[in-house]
């Protein structure tokens, strides 16, 4: 794919990834260093071996409560929070207490129940801790469109400085690697881990889980001779 087309994909991939209304005046002070879309899979192979290579890289998902407009009310809310360094070591891990409840959907997802949350410290108690590991670092997010602006609001919501740093979609890298195109569907982490030969994670939908799986899929990823197999799972019909 050449230039035009790559940025009017680039351009696609942008309107595709909407900011969520009630966190759309967070401001976080994170770079978005460079675009997934204009990038041959091969770059983005190379892209991340360089990643891993990074003593700065930092893994990180959240849990959070499912509410928002569209989904019964609410603002969405983050009640989980894991960062790992690149050789999978855990730095954080943990619950906190959010000033609403949990959706039954998300409830049934995660695992993750009101009466778990109900003893936790809120994000206020662990900002400080999760600034600490972010600032300066390169993140690495399996939806980072996602996770990124609710960790911006829970910074404003308890109105602490939020960290410095660069970060990357997982997602984003992989559509690319896979060979997908702009108008090809978004893949969740269970399905790109699968596509891949990842094998699932124990506690898979769980912050801890998750952050293991994406490390996974970096380092497959890495090794291009795996996007193939990626790209030939990709595009089977699914039965």
């Amino acid at each position: 794919m050449q230039g035009a087309a790559r940025k009017a994909e680039a351009k696609a991939i942008e309107a595709a990834k909407p900011v969520q209304a009630h966190v759309r005046d967070a401001h976080m002070t994170i770079g978005r260093y460079g675009s997934f879309a204009d990038m041959t899979p091969e770059r983005v192979a190379g892209w991340a071996r360089s990643a891993l290579q990074r003593p700065t890289l930092r893994i990180l998902d959240t849990e959070t409560t499912g509410r928002g407009p569209r989904w019964g009310g609410g603002v969405d809310e983050i009640v989980e929070i894991c960062i790992v360094d690149g050789n999978g070591a855990v730095l954080l891990n943990t619950l906190v207490k959010p000033m609403g409840t949990m959706h039954p959907d998300a409830a049934a997802k995660s695992g993750i129940t009101d009466a778990m949350l109900a003893p936790c410290a809120p994000f206020s108690a662990v900002a400080g801790r999760v600034r600490d590991l972010l600032n300066g670092k390169a993140a690495v997010i399996f939806n980072a469109d996602y996770d990124v602006p609710l960790i911006a609001a829970a910074f404003k919501a308890c109105e602490q400085a939020a960290p410095t740093c660069q970060w990357r979609c997982a997602m984003l890298a992989y559509h690319t690697f896979s060979g997908r195109l702009a108008r090809d569907k978004w893949v969740g982490l269970d399905v790109a881990c699968q596509e891949a030969g990842i094998s699932p994670q124990r506690d898979a939908h769980r912050a801890l889980g998750d952050c293991l799986s994406t490390l996974a899929l970096l380092s497959r990823m890495a090794d291009h001779r795996a996007r193939l197999k990626a790209s030939i799972s990709s595009h089977m019909p699914t039965p």
